[in-house]
Formats: structure tokens, sequence, C-alpha cells
């Protein structure tokens, strides 16, 4: 029996992408909220809040907050597809994102695997941001 689909135009394709980001990012959103309403954040972390539109505008879907004052902003992708298009759209316009951390948030990678995984990339950022100030000074 043949495949009687047809084929996807660039416009419902952009629309599947936004449809899946969204996605990714509630999903993210409802695990932190998960774990910060359970006062399970590290200690070196207040929080993790979602971008303002503005914010979003920029790269940014969340920001961690650490003690000290830090924000590092966080930009969530539905796939690994995802974050490797738009790393190399970032690359054919000569733009760094050094300090955002990029997080790949699928369907196939449980809750805690995400959390845990977010933690890390959050702590290793907090610590590079630190020791390149220490240096400064």
């Amino acid at each position: 029996m043949a495949d009687k689909t047809l084929p996807r135009t660039g416009r419902d394709w952009g629309e599947d992408l936004n449809r899946r980001g969204r996605e990714a990012e509630n999903r993210f959103a409802n695990i932190c909220e998960s774990y910060t309403g359970r006062k399970r954040l590290p200690s070196l972390l207040r929080g993790i809040t979602r971008a303002t539109r503005w914010e979003d505008s920029r790269g940014a879907d969340f920001f961690a907050e650490t003690t000290e004052g830090i924000h590092i902003p966080i930009d969530i992708k539905a796939s690994e597809g995802a974050l490797e298009h738009f790393l190399k759209k970032l690359r054919k316009k000569g733009r760094s994102h050094d300090h955002v951390i990029f997080l790949v948030v699928s369907p196939r990678k449980t809750k805690e695997a995400i959390w845990a995984e977010a933690v890390e990339k959050i702590l290793a950022k907090r610590q590079a941001f630190l020791a390149k100030r220490a240096a400064a000074e």
C-alpha cells in the first residue's frame, strides 16, 4: 500500500518545530517546578526562572540564578538535530553563545536525566564564571 501522506510544506515544517520547541520548554519548566517545589535545588543555586519575551528573543528560554547572583542563560532545544542546526546557523553568522547553556529536552530522556544534566551544566558554567572573574581581579 502506497503512503498517501502529503509532503510537508515549509510552513507546516516550521510550525511543527515551533510546537516541539514549546513542548520541550514546557516540559523543562515542569521539571524545574517539581524539583524546586520539593526544595531539591543544589545549595549553590537559588532557582531557575522562565525568560521574559524580550530575553527569549535574545536567545534564552530560562535563567538559572546562583547564590552569588550570577544569572546563567539556558536555551532549550527539542532534539540533538535542532541543537546542531541552531549551532550551525550561529557559526555561519560568526556568533558565539559561550555564555549560554544548551539543553536538549527530548521525550526520550527521563526527567531525572534532564534535571541531572541541567544541574551539572549550571554548576560547571558557574565555576567557569567564578574562575574567569578571579583571574580578572
